[in-house]
């Protein structure tokens, strides 16, 4: 059981054509060859005949004929519907009309060659809607096996004739207004003019009604009973991709495209017919979040744009993702900002693996990733030689004085402080893109492929370039105050107020 699922409305496809005024449309495999056919009421009176030349999955309608098979001109407003109402194997018309009856044609010819016999006003029970232009629509509604009729007025209400005979004679007991739940399609003082048609469109067995009104609506009362006691829930408008059609909606159901669902059509005063084709909807896949890592440094606000925490997260059916909320925090806070990305704050003094937990959606379904923050430390060196070495996260090693050795590892570093320490420093940053500062004394900064841009801030003579990882001089570029990898375009460093095209291999060493 599933509800049906229309596309935006496609106007008189197939071959169907504008019926001038106040388009009325039915389907009927009228010939026996396995298709639907199509019958377009129109303000003039007549019904315009559309034979299917295509197939049961594409259809093709050929050009109209005006009250084709014996179907007569009924003055005004014609509005038909085919059932075997004599239960002889072919189909009978009953078409409505402007004074509120229904006329008969009873086919006295076969079920691939139809012969309707003159019209017969109200048969079998039937009687004048006191408010005019009816609209006929029949249906075994209590499941007993034969078929009762509904006739829309233009008051807006759809009167009920049960038949009370059999299959195959017909007998309608006294009308009553808007049964099983049933509603007026006006509103109080304005005729609603309804259009009343039912199908299972939700597949669970039983009827459902859709009656169009005066303003273009298709009103969808469900049936939460049963096929043989049917009770109607509180309509719903233009449900399940259906839309407003203008005025005087008139809608039916067929499943002209052979793939086991009924598709809608709905005239309009314009005389046309909009045709919503029904295609199953694809349900929602949800998304998947995936664990992430980031850094952030001691007792300080980290911002980590919701961007970079979705990169790895996916979704299958490409919906955008967006990050709902954050929480469960371990070693700190987090929060989102009003920009949607993510403040996390490690707890004070701690350094180490942090965690936070962040919710993905795609809007309708979620999921749930983890994200690691390795928090650095700060790191003081005293007045001699100092070998210092960070943690994967953001870290602050400041030598002092001596000749001392900053590794910063991973993360986003600051090596060297202040610039104040005195003494021949080695300062290797490690991956991540860092922040070296060499102070007094000839200094030596690391240089690596592929572990970050490292910015410089007081580069000058004598300081050296170690060139780690099997770099040499030649595979160097310089631009501006940039020190390039030329084969891959890689910036390793931005040495701050220097320019680097004046550098020569005497200024660089390797290791």
């Amino acid at each position: 059981m599933a509800d049906p699922n229309f596309l935006s409305p496609v106007t008189n496809p197939f071959g169907l054509t504008n019926a001038v005024t106040f388009a009325s449309p039915s389907f009927a495999d009228i010939d026996g060859d396995g298709d639907f056919d199509a019958f377009v009421g129109n303000g003039d009176g007549d019904t315009l005949y559309f034979e299917n030349t295509g197939t049961v999955s594409s259809p093709s309608l050929a050009a109209s004929v005006t009250n084709p098979f014996g179907l007569t001109n009924v003055g005004f407003f014609a509005s038909s519907t085919f059932a075997d109402i004599d239960g002889d194997g072919d189909l009978d018309a009953f078409v409505g009309e402007k004074y509120g009856n229904a006329l008969y044609f009873e086919n006295t010819g076969t079920l691939s060659s139809p012969s309707l016999a003159s019209s017969v006003t109200n048969p079998f029970g039937l009687s004048s809607s006191p408010d005019f232009y009816s609209s006929p629509t029949l249906a075994d509604i209590d499941n007993d096996g034969d078929l009762d009729a509904f006739i829309g007025d233009f008051a807006g209400n759809t009167r009920y004739f049960e038949n009370t005979g059999s299959a195959s004679s017909p007998s309608f007991a006294t009308p009553i207004a808007n049964p099983f739940g049933l509603t007026t399609v006006g509103s109080p003082g304005i005729p609603g003019s309804a259009s009343p048609t039912f199908a299972d469109v939700d597949g669970d067995g039983d009827l459902d009604a859709f009656v169009g009104n005066i303003y273009g609506n298709a009103l969808y009362f469900e049936n939460t009973g049963s096929a043989s006691s049917p009770s109607f829930a509180t309509p719903l408008t233009n449900p399940f991709g259906l839309t407003d059609v203008g005025y005087y909606a008139s809608p039916t159901f067929a499943d002209v495209d052979g793939d086991g669902d009924l598709d809608a059509f709905v005239g309009n005063s314009d005389g046309n017919t909009l045709y919503f084709e029904n295609v199953p909807a694809v349900a929602n896949q949800p998304p998947v979040a995936n664990d992430d890592s980031a850094t952030g440094a001691l007792n300080t606000a980290q911002t980590i744009p919701a961007a970079d925490l979705l990169a790895n997260d996916t979704d299958a059916d490409g919906d955008t993702l967006t990050i709902t909320a954050v929480g469960n925090a371990i070693n700190g806070t987090v929060s989102l900002n009003t920009n949607g990305d993510v403040v996390f704050t490690s707890a004070t003094g701690f350094s180490g693996n942090a965690t936070f937990d962040y919710t993905v959606s795609d809007g309708i379904a979620t999921d749930i990733g983890t994200v690691t923050v390795t928090v650095g430390n700060n790191f003081f060196g005293g007045n001699g030689k100092d070998t210092l070495t960070g943690t994967a996260g953001n870290d602050l090693i400041s030598g002092g004085n001596g000749a001392d050795e900053l590794y910063g590892g991973a993360g986003n570093d600051t090596l060297g402080g202040d610039g104040n320490d005195n003494g021949p420093d080695l300062l290797d940053g490690g991956l991540g893109n860092d922040l070296l500062t060499g102070g007094n004394g000839p200094d030596i900064f690391v240089l690596a492929a592929g572990k970050g841009t490292d910015t410089i801030t007081d580069f000058q003579t004598p300081d050296e370039f170690e060139l780690a990882s099997g770099l040499s001089f030649n595979d160097l570029s310089f631009s501006g105050n940039q020190i390039i990898l030329t084969a891959t375009s890689e910036v390793l460093a931005i040495v701050n107020g220097f320019d680097t095209t004046t550098l020569t291999s005497s200024d660089f060493m390797t290791v």
